[in-house]
């Protein structure tokens, strides 16, 4: 063929086929199939906007991209390696890059091995991918306790009623060069009490250990009041000096049917300094109900890889959702949050989110209430 360039854009064409299962696996796939069954190359890309006003002066109301990724995975048999960069609020971050070896399944039990850059694993909620997640953030107190990415490997096991997944990070991401150096460790445990297609119910806990490798370490904890277009964070911040090590411990339990869903943690945080220690906590509750499914076809699923629940599926669907969250940073301020809002996505691909939320923060003995109107627009590939 006289144009090469066309010809093998016509193979990769021909070979395209969507499919979704979670969110860092993308859903353009293009098979080489001189290559070989058994390798998959997909591309993907991901967006959102969100639009908040608030009524109080602390906050500035307004729009913001809040996410627009560009992803790639490469499917080697059982190994895979993924890398998805984000290019929001007009600069490039890195998100997840990490190379990953799954075992084959056999009745239900499975094995893998992940070395790289990714999600820390003690948390259900921040293990749940922005696009899958039922509300337009995640809860303050999650927010607050996150360790959010690091550089590290870990260990994971998934059977029909048991979930286990450990590892060893780094406690700074990898390009804050300048910063201080640790060590954290990290497990995460599920029972699935009940485990069905149409039924899950499953109860967990998580422990975080982080070990300061240097002296006269400052350790932060903070969260926004559950929004991305002004992500202020002084209603909830707090600064702990001359810290040795912090852990957290968290407490979950998810209960699933084909319409309905509610899900909860509570978390601790242990900070050991120069004072005796620190002590801070919050958790939160959340549920949602499809009142839309489009003949069952979006019915709530569980997400197996993760023991989270899964994301969008299927055409037309209109959800109600509802949450209460609650952080406790003692001097750095204290916040109750209630949300409700109704989520509708065209198609898997394209969704839309409206909430309301409340908050009723305190700090410096000073109450305040802030309320706030927030939309999104999500488009995930």
């Amino acid at each position: 063929m006289k144009h090469p360039f066309l010809a093998l854009l016509f193979i990769l064409i021909s070979s395209i086929a969507f499919s979704q299962s979670d969110d860092n696996d993308p859903s353009l796939v293009a098979l080489k199939r001189e290559w070989g069954d058994n390798i998959k190359w997909t591309v993907g890309a991901r967006f959102m906007a969100e639009a908040a006003f608030y009524d109080n002066p602390n906050l500035r109301s307004g729009a913001a991209i809040s996410d627009a990724r560009l992803r790639t995975s490469l499917t080697y048999g059982n190994y895979y390696f993924y890398y998805d960069a984000n290019f929001s609020n007009g600069s490039f971050s890195q998100k997840d890059v990490y190379f990953q070896y799954g075992s084959n399944e056999i009745n239900n039990i499975k094995h893998n091995i992940k070395v790289g850059y990714f999600s820390n694993i003690a948390s259900m909620s921040y293990n749940t991918s922005s696009f899958n997640y039922r509300f337009i953030t995640r809860p303050a107190a999650v927010l607050a306790f996150s360790t959010q990415r690091h550089l590290g490997v870990a260990y994971k096991f998934k059977s029909k009623h048991i979930f286990f997944e450990q590892g060893i990070f780094s406690e700074k991401p990898y390009h804050r060069k300048d910063d201080s150096r640790g060590v954290i460790a990290s497990g995460r445990f599920v029972y699935k009490a009940l485990n069905t297609e149409k039924t899950t119910l499953h109860f967990g806990v998580s422990a975080r250990y982080r070990k300061m490798l240097d002296d006269s370490v400052s350790f932060r904890s903070a969260a926004s009041l559950e929004t991305r277009v002004d992500e202020n964070n002084g209603f909830l911040n707090i600064t702990d000096d001359d810290v040795e090590s912090a852990s957290e411990g968290t407490f979950e339990f998810l209960f699933r049917i084909n319409r309905f869903f509610v899900r909860g943690e509570y978390i601790l945080r242990y900070v050991k300094d120069r004072n005796p220690f620190e002590l801070y906590s919050g958790g939160y509750v959340e549920s949602g109900f499809i009142i839309l499914s489009n003949n069952g076809e979006n019915d709530y699923e569980y997400n197996e890889k993760a023991s989270v629940t899964g994301g969008p599926s299927g055409k037309h669907s209109l959800e109600a959702v509802a949450r209460y969250s609650y952080t406790d940073l003692n001097i750095g301020g204290s916040a109750h949050v209630g949300t409700a809002g109704l989520s509708y996505f065209i198609n898997k691909y394209i969704g839309f989110m409206a909430e309301y939320n409340i908050a009723f923060v305190k700090k410096n003995g000073i109450d305040d209430i802030v309320n706030m109107a927030q939309l999104k627009v999500m488009f995930s590939f």
